[in-house]
């Protein structure tokens, strides 16, 4: 993957899923608006302690305020990765590192050796499409490298080594 389709792909992707979070936190204010109607109505009818309503209404609005608490804390990391991110040379939170896989695979595997990768904030990786989550194991070691650096990156089959041929 290219450098340019890796931003392009990127700032669709990310756009798409700023927009589908604000929808869930917009989404998620109406239901709470009306969870605490309901509450108040389950309020005036008197007696609480047997109102099974009242309950089921407290229980469920304290939910979506929690769900509510969760999504905002995702739109306001994915809301991060929208500034211009500017190259220092050093691998960090919004730039694209190529690096190759320098520990020796079998010649006919399938697996690739050479990256071209973003490295995006958990919500947003996905190795597949080219964004390293940050805190994956290959994303913890390329942070803070430069161009040249070697990284030993320890994985469940093993010990990899990968070198990092640029920094962008």
């Amino acid at each position: 993957m290219d450098l340019k389709s890796v931003y392009d792909h990127f700032d669709t992707l990310l756009k798409q899923t700023l927009n589908d979070t604000v929808t869930e936190l917009s989404d998620l204010d109406k239901q709470i608006a009306q969870l605490t109607d309901d509450v108040n109505q389950a309020r005036q009818r008197g007696d609480l302690s047997e109102n099974a309503e009242f309950q089921i209404a407290v229980d469920t609005r304290d939910f979506k305020m929690s769900t509510r608490h969760l999504v905002y804390n995702r739109l306001k990391t994915l809301e991060s990765e929208t500034g211009e991110y500017v190259s220092t040379g050093t691998a960090a939170l919004g730039s694209v590192v190529k690096f190759k896989l320098l520990t020796p695979v079998a010649e006919d595997s399938k697996y690739k050796t050479d990256f071209t990768m973003k490295i995006v904030s958990h919500i947003l990786g996905d190795a597949r499409k080219g964004f390293l989550a940050n805190d994956s194991c290959v994303g913890k070691q390329l942070l803070g490298r430069r161009a040249g650096d070697t990284v030993e990156v320890v994985a469940p089959f093993g010990t990899l080594e990968y070198k990092i041929e640029g920094v962008y």
